[in-house]
């Protein structure tokens, strides 16, 4: 029986580069949706207090 792992065919740079485009706008996005979630949550606070006064 043979021991050694398969060899691994190495990953074009095309492939990294748009596999890095995919990552980085996902975590931008999710960073946006974010703040924007905390911007809507901290106005319904506003619009409490206003209505509450």
């Amino acid at each position: 029986m043979d021991d050694q792992a398969p060899t691994r065919t190495p990953v074009p740079e095309c492939v990294r580069t748009r596999a890095d485009q995919v990552l980085t706008h996902l975590t931008t996005r999710r960073a946006r949706d974010a703040l924007v979630r905390a911007a809507v949550t901290e106005a319904g606070y506003e619009v409490a207090e206003t209505v509450t006064a």
